[in-house]
């Protein structure tokens, strides 16, 4: 299955197989003062449960190395975080 490979200055973040998630996001994000972010993401659903996945969510620095490898993967990493999604329209 084709899945995410993330390194971060040269040392593994996280791998996430497209197997594992409905849904799949890398995101480098900055907003007002704050720091700049690097966040992997998806969201899943099983028997009708739609959960948010977090792999990494980390603040970067300037000279930070962000590499994104598409792979060949059978497995994911297990997610950081799960936290359910809102069911509201």
């Amino acid at each position: 299955m084709i899945g995410i490979e993330v390194e971060i200055n040269g040392e593994r973040a996280c791998t996430v197989s497209t197997s594992a998630v409905d849904f799949l996001s890398a995101m480098l994000m900055w907003m007002d003062d704050r720091p700049w972010e690097f966040q992997v993401r998806g969201m899943s659903e099983s028997e009708g449960v739609r959960e948010h996945l977090k792999w990494l969510d980390r603040e970067i620095s300037v000279g930070d190395q962000i590499t994104i490898r598409i792979v060949d993967v059978q497995d994911s990493d297990e997610p950081a975080d799960r936290s359910p999604a809102s069911t509201e329209s």
